[in-house]
């Protein structure tokens, strides 16, 4: 009985083998085309809602989104000169 089982075993890991190289052939033929990013466009959700407020306290900018006034980020803090090479 012992034997029965190695050699069952025996046949699976040769039908499989097989079977896995040519699905990796198939999925690297895939890879090879490719799409450009740059033309497809996102655009954000009317709900969402970004804001920059200052702080006069830290002296720092605060760029904040949020839908229907809960966060959905955690905030980006930018110091006056960030913010004006952003803008600019």
């Amino acid at each position: 009985m012992i034997c029965r089982k190695k050699d069952k075993y025996l046949s699976y890991k040769f039908f499989l083998l097989p079977l896995l190289f040519f699905c990796s052939l198939s999925l690297w033929g895939q890879v090879e085309s490719s799409y450009d990013l740059s033309k497809s466009k996102l655009t954000q959700p009317s709900g969402i809602s970004s804001k920059y407020t200052y702080d006069p306290n830290s002296g720092m900018y605060i760029y904040t989104q949020t839908i229907e006034g809960y966060p959905i980020n955690a905030p980006l803090v930018l110091s006056p000169k960030q913010f004006e090479a952003m803008v600019l």
